[in-house]
């Protein structure tokens, strides 16, 4: 497990990560939405963009499985060892670019 930072966002204290930090801090990134597919095509590859991908590679695979009748299932050591730690975080940062869109 990386390091972890303390940081204060809109008077809210979060301790997350300091990859995960310097990816939401990142100032080529400032106006957009990470755990997203345009701003990894912008060259974003800190942990949320990335496990963005992963989710998105995994929905096509299933998608593609699902069509042509097979089962669809990840194998067993594939799974992104951070994913509990970082969905959390996700969910913060897609509801604060929300409001903030709310807002402006």
């Amino acid at each position: 497990m990386s390091r972890k930072v303390t940081i204060k966002v809109n008077g809210v204290v979060l301790e997350v990560a300091e990859d995960v930090h310097l990816e939401l801090s990142d100032e080529k990134f400032a106006a957009r939405q990470h755990y997203s597919r345009a701003t990894y095509a912008e060259g974003c590859r800190g942990p949320l963009c990335r496990l963005s991908e992963t989710h998105r590679s995994r929905k096509r695979n299933e998608e593609r499985a699902r069509k042509e009748g097979r089962d669809f299932e990840i194998r067993p050591g594939r799974r992104i060892d951070r994913e509990a730690e970082l969905l959390p975080i996700i969910t913060w940062h897609l509801s604060e670019r929300a409001a903030a869109r709310q807002i402006a």
